[in-house]
């Protein structure tokens, strides 16, 4: 047998054996992520049915704790809302001294001497007495809390000079809540 090559045979057969076994893996391989693939799917369908039990279940339990509450308890919880509503009503409305006078020592020049301060809450008004050395340091006053934001209806009630050469001042002026 002079023409017959047994290496090529050997290589053939080796050929086929990687073959078959990355066949088998491969197989192998699909058929895992398979199962995997279905296992996840199942848990995930699992838990979904049980989040839609206790969702139903606290549901029911909401349902029944509203039966259960009396029209006292029910009139008790409105009274206190309105009363927490109104309270938070009125304290933005409310002027607090410190924004006030926080307001007045930006507000007022180095020229002017205020000698009199007073707040009427009702007309939530701020009514304030001064001396300055001329007429254009109140105007200068005046322009200066007219721009500020938290002022509004800036009049002057009194202007005129004093026996000392002072021009004497009375402004008031109404003031946001905030």
């Amino acid at each position: 047998m002079p023409g017959i090559n047994l290496s090529e045979s050997v290589q053939r057969k080796e050929r086929g054996a990687k073959a078959r076994w990355s066949s088998f893996s491969g197989t192998f391989l699909m058929t895992f992520f398979l199962v995997l693939v279905l296992v996840a799917s199942a848990m995930a369908y699992w838990y979904d049915q049980y989040l839609s039990t206790a969702n139903a279940a606290t549901s029911q339990s909401i349902e029944d704790e509203k039966q259960g509450i009396s029209q006292g308890k029910i009139d008790k919880v409105a009274d206190f809302e309105f009363r927490i509503e109104n309270i938070a009503k009125s304290s933005e409305k409310r002027n607090y001294p410190e924004h006030i006078l926080t307001l007045l020592e930006t507000s007022i020049l180095p020229e002017i001497v205020l000698t009199s301060f007073s707040f009427d809450a009702v007309k939530n008004r701020i009514i304030l007495e001064g001396e300055a050395a001329e007429y254009k340091n109140v105007v200068q006053q005046l322009t200066k809390l007219k721009q500020s934001p938290t002022v509004s209806d800036v009049a002057v009630d009194g202007l005129k000079r004093n026996e000392n050469g002072k021009v004497t001042f009375t402004v008031s002026m109404a003031v946001s809540g905030k």
